[in-house]
């Protein structure tokens, strides 16, 4: 894979009447650039970070993969590197520009008439140059000739008390309050006092006058700094690379980068730069050896300071045309792929003939998805804008670019930034309410033949590593390591058992017999590294609403973490009283358990309401933050991809299936979190020939499944399988964002007709994804049939969920005629979690029992010891007992949180 960079420096500005409301991107002629956007990907980026000054120096920094906030030094120092100087740890840099003040006596009432004093040629600054030396230049300041009107001043062992103003900041304006102040200040105003003296008359500058150019009578001293320290370019990335510019700043930032930098005959920093020269380099460099190329053109830029807005239109027409088409149609003839990230450093309206620290769009386009079509906008602001693509961070699209989007996240409603790994699995949800998402699911990088024999730790890393690349091998093998132990009853943590002709994939022998123990156990670990890499001190409030697995697989996860605390909200009454009792008995300093009125809608409503609460939000802040160990984590989602992945593998080493043959998967469904883990694990390469989504009576997705409709006004029915009660199903948000094309403003539309309404209806969607999943259904009756029928058949014991699973995939099968595909039916709690409803099932006598006394009557009609979990637990005191009204839940959390709640 070939990598281009392409800088259109300044290229960013505003819309303009002028311009019939367009921007001058927007109105330029860039066949080139708008292809790019409809087969790529374009989204906006802010290259400056907060209260940092725009400038090249800051947003190139940026691009090119450094944050600046960490490693910015100053300006000058790049450009000393361009021109091979050798700093000293006390030196500090400082550009020297040549402008073209007014003819005032006064020095202090000049006003800058040019910041590059009409573009004067480097050969004429050398002169100017080197006329000033004498003058100027003192033991401990040396001066050096740059390209044009840039150069460099070194100072050694400088004191850092001044304040200067770059010049093209205070274009046409009197310079009188922007010249150098500080106990320093007065030294370096006399330095550029004297070469206004010296300069005014000098024969250059006659000549220049003579011309009808400006003359350079003045240096302006500005952008100090000291010597940086960036990591390579090479180790950081695997990448031999190479910059290509006219401008002294770019071509150091790209030396102490570690790039090479190739000079191109004829290319300067002006409007009439060698464009096809630049363009031409770019292809020979990737064809000789390089894997990546930074080329920028100052040209934009310098038409925005100079409040040409005609100029500014060619000069990102001659881009397109010199350098976009030329790259694209050259790399198109090769055999290589390639990657080409367009997009300015920052905007520079000519308006106001300086850099402002707006975010810039950007596209990247990919050779092998060329023929994908992602819209029919082209490239400007206002499109790139619309996608809903965002970084914050500037400096992680280096990355995103490079790594094909790996370990980058963006919200399902497009109107949050994108951000890495670590800060999806702390922030639980996105601020503007959406769920996060991978900006990219990875294809497999191992043979599906590889996974016959592997355990699941081993598994789960080969699995996990690309979605979680920020974090280190050394860091997921630690999580996985503590998440997978004796902890689980069974070695190989999720068996496949053979029952009736179909795969059982049991995901109970977890610490809690619950589905939810897969992910839940490795949560934790996540959350906490993930917190160190970010440097978060304050507390994490892991907030949790459950059907019933959730809530006591997140306590046993998150119970005494330290710098954590674990809020559970569940309905009362809502759950199977095992379910009930393993939550309220449970044991933790940092544990809180609370009942609600209401069922689990209400309970999932209010944690999301809590997690928008800004004003909430706002008295934490600084101590307490809340993220969630809910399905909407994604930290919680990608552990679930594992399992799907270890079954195929049971499979092949079994020889049930042979290497690539398709299964069919049911998947009891309730929230959707688990279905949706099948389906990433299909995306990344596993052999799935059909989900099927099976529903109980709350047949919510099932209707869905069947007719593109989602309809939550619907009685909710409390039924035997009660972690699958769901009205409102938050994963499937994630799947309607790949439904509508990845459309985050479609996505938002129907999120807000289910908030206002409760009903929307999908149209216009992908229908190759929607055709994947069969929607079905399970009566009470056909539930408890099946798991009596499959007990007295083959002895196996399936739970009220299971049979769920299991009754829906009879129905597709005799639906579809599908009998040849190997099934996995996933097995998601063990029958002792609902014992009432399983015994009752096998002989109507023990239904009047209590539940409790049915552990012992179901393990000696079985045969099957009673699981370490819940055995005794009957006998368990109640811990947590409080049970609260929706509109009480807010004030609970928050004492908790505040500690008032002794």
């Amino acid at each position: 894979m070939k990598y281009i960079v392409i800088i259109g420096d300044g290229m960013s500005d505003v819309p303009y009447e002028s311009l019939s409301g367009k921007t001058p991107l927007e109105y330029a002629d860039t066949p080139a650039m708008n292809i790019l956007a409809q087969h790529g990907q374009t989204g906006m980026a802010k290259t400056i970070p907060h209260g940092m000054v725009p400038g090249s120096d800051t947003a190139n920094l940026s691009v090119m993969g450094y944050d600046p906030a960490e490693y910015y030094t100053g300006r000058s120092p790049f450009e000393a590197a361009s021109l091979g100087l050798d700093l000293k740890g006390g030196d500090v840099t400082f550009r020297c520009n040549f402008v073209t003040l007014t003819d005032e006596e006064n020095y202090r009432d000049k006003t800058i008439l040019d910041h590059g004093a009409d573009e004067i040629t480097t050969a004429e600054a050398e002169v100017l140059l080197n006329y000033l030396k004498p003058h100027i230049e003192k033991e401990f300041i040396k001066f050096y000739t740059g390209t044009s009107y840039r150069h460099i001043a070194v100072w050694n062992m400088a004191p850092e008390t001044y304040i200067l103003t770059p010049p093209h900041d205070i274009l046409g304006q009197k310079i009188e309050k922007y010249l150098p102040s500080g106990p320093q200040g007065e030294f370096i105003l006399d330095m550029m006092e004297k070469s206004y003296m010296l300069l005014k008359d000098h024969p250059v500058n006659t000549d220049r006058v003579k011309r009808g150019l400006r003359p350079a009578n003045s240096i302006w001293i500005w952008g100090e700094g000291k010597k940086p320290a960036l990591p390579d370019f090479r180790s950081k990335y695997g990448l031999r690379g190479a910059v290509i510019s006219a401008v002294d700043l770019i071509k150091g930032l790209g030396k102490c980068a570690g790039l090479d930098v190739l000079e191109v005959e004829g290319a300067t920093g002006t409007l009439h730069t060698n464009y096809r020269g630049k363009a031409e380099a770019c292809v020979n460099a990737l064809k000789n050896g390089y894997d990546f190329v930074y080329l920028h053109v100052e040209a934009p830029d310098e038409c925005g300071h100079r409040s040409e807005l005609d100029s500014k239109i060619k000069a990102i027409e001659y881009i397109d045309g010199e350098i976009v088409s030329y790259i694209k149609t050259e790399m198109d003839k090769t055999a290589e792929p390639y990657r080409i990230l367009l997009t300015p450093d920052h905007p520079t309206p000519v308006t106001i003939r300086t850099h402002t620290a707006d975010p810039v769009p950007f596209v990247i386009f990919d050779s092998g998805r060329a023929d994908s079509t992602y819209g029919n906008c082209g490239y400007g602001e206002s499109a790139a804008r619309e996608t809903g693509l965002y970084f914050e961070k500037g400096h992680c699209l280096m990355d995103y670019f490079i790594n094909d989007g790996l370990g980058f996240y963006r919200s399902t409603r497009g109107e949050s930034p994108c951000v890495t790994a670590p800060e999806a699995i702390i922030n639980g949800i996105a601020p503007d309410g959406g769920l996060y998402i991978p900006c990219r699911i990875p294809s497999i990088d191992f043979a599906l033949s590889d996974l016959a024999g592997k355990s699941y730790k081993e598994t789960a890393y080969m699995v996990m590593k690309p979605f979680l690349p920020d974090f280190s091998r050394e860091e997921l093998q630690y999580c996985i390591e503590n998440a997978y132990d004796d902890k689980f009853t069974s070695s190989d943590i999720a068996p496949v058992r053979e029952a009736g002709g179909k795969y059982m994939l049991e995901l109970f022998h977890g610490a809690t017999i619950a589905f939810k123990d897969m992910a839940l156990s490795i949560l934790p670990y996540l959350m906490k590294t993930a917190a160190k890499k970010l440097h978060i001190d304050r507390e994490i409030v892991i907030l949790t609403a459950t059907s019933g697995d959730t809530g006591k697989a997140a306590l046993e996860g998150f119970g005494n973490v330290e710098g954590t605390k674990i809020i559970v909200l569940y309905p009362a009454g809502g759950v199977s009283p095992v379910q009930e009792r393993q939550m309220v008995s449970h044991k933790g300093n940092n544990t809180y358990v609370i009942g609600i009125k209401g069922n689990f809608d209400d309970a999932q409503s209010a944690a999301k309401a809590l997690f928008g609460d800004r004003e909430l939000a706002a008295e934490l802040s600084g101590f307490a933050m809340f993220s969630s160990a809910n399905s909407i984590n994604i930290g919680r989602l990608i552990p679930q991809i594992v399992y799907y992945f270890h079954a195929y593998g049971q499979l092949l080493s079994r020889g049930a299936v042979k290497c690539g043959e398709k299964i069919n998967i049911s998947v009891p469904t309730g929230n959707f979190g688990n279905i949706l883990a099948a389906y990433y694990a299909r995306l990344m390469g596993l052999p799935v020939k059909k989900l099927i989504c099976a529903s109980n009576e709350n047949k919510v997705l099932y209707e869905f499944f069947r007719t593109g409709r989602y309809d939550k006004n619907r009685e909710f029915i409390n039924t035997v399988s009660p972690s699958m009660d769901i009205l409102v199903s938050s994963n499937l948000e994630r799947l309607l964002y790949l439904l509508c094309g990845s459309d985050s403003k479609r996505v938002r539309e129907l999120m807000r007709k289910l908030s206002d309404t409760g009903v929307y209806t999908l149209e216009n969607y992908d229908e190759e994804v929607f055709s994947l999943f069969y929607g079905e259904t399970a009566t009470e009756e056909e539930t408890l049939a099946s798991i009596k029928g499959l007990y007295e058949n083959t002895g196996y014991l399936m739970d009220t969920h299971t049979s769920v699973a299991y009754s829906a995939y009879e129905k597709y099968k005799a639906a579809s005629g599908d009998t040849g595909t190997k099934a996995v039916i996933v097995s998601t709690a063990s029958p002792y979690k609902f014992t009432k409803a399983v015994m009752a099932s096998l002989d109507p006598k023990y239904q009047d029992e209590d539940d409790f006394t049915l552990l012992e009557i179901m393990s000696e009609y079985t045969g099957i010891p009673i699981p370490p979990a819940v055995k005794g637990i009957e006998g368990r005191p109640v811990v947590h007992d409080t049970v609260c009204g929706k509109d009480e839940i807010r004030q609970i959390v928050r004492n908790i949180i505040l500690r008032k709640d002794s």
